[in-house]
């Protein structure tokens, strides 16, 4: 799954905290990012002011029931 093309990034790493499973984004590189934690979303921050590469990147859900909670913002492939 990957985010929709324009997201309030806030909101959704407000959301992201609401999900009871993992929300983990991969990069284009290969770096895998756990969203519930403040680090990784600081790099995820990161990566869209830098690069704004958040399209590129993939978004992994570990509990099916979080897909309501993020459904606003991902596309689903």
């Amino acid at each position: 799954m990957q985010l929709k093309k324009s997201i309030d990034i806030q909101m959704f790493l407000n959301d992201v905290l609401k999900c009871h499973g993992g929300i983990y984004y991969s990069t284009t590189e290969g770096d895998h990012l756990n969203l519930k934690s403040q680090l990784s979303q600081f790099v995820f921050l990161l990566v869209f002011i830098k690069k704004n590469d958040l399209i590129s990147g993939e978004i992994s859900i570990s509990d099916p029931n979080d897909l309501m909670v993020l459904d606003k913002y991902i596309e689903l492939m």
